[in-house]
């Protein structure tokens, strides 16, 4: 965990493999850390916030009644939402422990420093400036907050919202009152199913009578989100040049002198051509025969030798599932990886996903698969042996026009396959960050310019 000390207790909303492991492979100890399952809520759903102080409350100190042990000190809430679920970069350990440039080493944690640590000092000065009845702070997870300058007076009130910088301050008897707005029974510790509460409407105005709410702007706030693809590398790429002490005027413009951002991974493909643009590749193995173009996500590649060449905007995620399985998700760019998967609209690797099974010669209904089912939810991503996954099946997936190849349609429907969802629960996050320090490698460095696809 970091050397410096924080003066609250944070509590993270993450995937369920990785908050059961967050202790032993962050090194981040209770209580001043704390890491429970996600419950899909997003940051404006008080129902994630209560039921994230619950399950903190549950294992830091059940013995103590729940409005006492709350008096103990502040908390900050980190949430994501379903959004950071569908970003497969950071899906798996959720975006807080997402790797970024330019951080360094951690102290007392072999990983580089993760979005986490980065987040960490804006929110300090926020509670810092916050007078003493604000009792939680609540963050998005999924973000990272740049506040500069002088900040304004925060009144004292028991709602402070702050808009531009996607963070909520409540009170004691704020948290008391949404507690009891979502049904949290102390006795039986549970809240009743289809918890639903929104700070900003169902909330505030259900205890407008009684809760005192107040908005304040942070003049020079900045957001900068992780939740898509291309503001995965647009916000790295700012975050990468602060860390350096600069300040650019135009942070977009800022970000795109670094664009190709290679992380605990091992690139040997040889420099010749164009650089490729919208690069990020990280806990990978990319060999010599390897050929990128641009718009690529690569994450968990497992060390192969395999002669692959990728088309635009097609990103690989190798997820470790069971001893030895390898799960893996192949997605477009842009894909926003939502959608009822027989929609026209809904699309794979930029395209509708009925082209995709067309041109492969598969029907959904005789692959198990249901048409109304949400693009999240449906098993598209097979899982494998490590030898069993090679360049041509990987190539024939990806492919906008592929080969026919009735033995890699026949091993698509037969093999077993998880859905983006399946993926959060069945992750071996273990291998995951075995693999990450296994690999090394450089760590915000404009990789050798590798070769572009034909």
């Amino acid at each position: 965990m970091p050397a410096e000390a924080s003066p609250f207790q944070v509590l993270l909303a993450l995937p369920p493999r990785m908050a059961e492991e967050f202790e032993a492979l962050t090194e981040r100890h209770p209580p001043r850390w704390f890491a429970g399952p996600e419950a899909g809520y997003p940051i404006g759903n008080g129902g994630g916030t209560a039921r994230l102080l619950a399950q903190a409350w549950a294992a830091n100190d059940p013995a103590t009644r729940f409005r006492d042990w709350l008096g103990t000190t502040r908390r900050l809430l980190l949430l994501t939402g379903d959004s950071n679920a569908r970003l497969p970069a950071s899906a798996l350990t959720g975006a807080p422990l997402l790797p970024l440039p330019g951080g360094g080493p951690v102290a007392g944690n072999s990983s580089a420093a993760v979005l986490l640590d980065q987040q960490l000092p804006a929110y300090q000065r926020l509670f810092a400036h916050a007078g003493t009845e604000f009792a939680v702070l609540i963050a998005r997870g999924d973000a990272w907050l740049r506040c500069d300058g002088e900040l304004p007076p925060f009144p004292a009130v028991d709602m402070l919202a702050l808009p531009g910088a996607g963070a909520w301050l409540m009170s004691f008897r704020a948290v008391q009152t949404l507690m009891e707005r979502c049904g949290w029974d102390e006795a039986k510790r549970r809240f009743p199913a289809g918890v639903n509460c929104e700070l900003a409407t169902e909330f505030g105005a259900a205890f407008a009578g009684s809760l005192v709410c107040a908005s304040v702007a942070l003049p020079r706030a900045q957001l900068f989100p992780f939740r898509t693809n291309r503001e995965l590398i647009e916000s790295a790429g700012v975050l990468f040049h602060s860390a350096g002490g600069e300040s650019p005027a135009e942070p977009v413009a800022g970000a795109r002198r670094l664009d190709r951002i290679v992380q605990n991974s091992r690139v040997e493909i040889p420099q010749t051509g164009e650089a490729p643009r919208s690069i990020w590749i990280e806990n990978s193995f990319l060999g010599p025969q390897w050929q990128l173009a641009h718009e690529h996500v690569l994450t968990g590649v497992p060390e192969n030798h395999w002669a692959l060449a990728l088309e635009p905007g097609v990103c690989l995620d190798f997820v470790p599932v069971g001893p030895r399985d390898f799960c893996l998700r192949a997605y477009g760019f842009d894909d926003p990886l939502a959608g009822a998967l027989g929609d026209p609209q809904t699309r794979w690797f930029g395209r509708p996903v009925t082209e995709w099974f067309a041109a492969r010669n598969l029907q959904p209904r005789d692959c198990a698969l249901d048409l109304a089912m949400d693009f999240h939810y449906c098993p598209l991503f097979p899982a494998r042996k490590p030898e069993e996954l090679d360049a041509a099946f990987v190539a024939w997936v990806c492919a906008s026009h592929p080969p026919v190849r009735p033995n890699f349609s026949q091993q698509w429907r037969d093999w077993s396959r998880l859905s983006a969802r399946q993926l959060g629960a069945r992750v071996n996050v273990s291998r995951l960050f075995a693999q990450r320090a296994e690999v090394g490698g450089e760590r915000g460095q404009f990789p050798p310019a590798p070769r572009m696809c034909p």
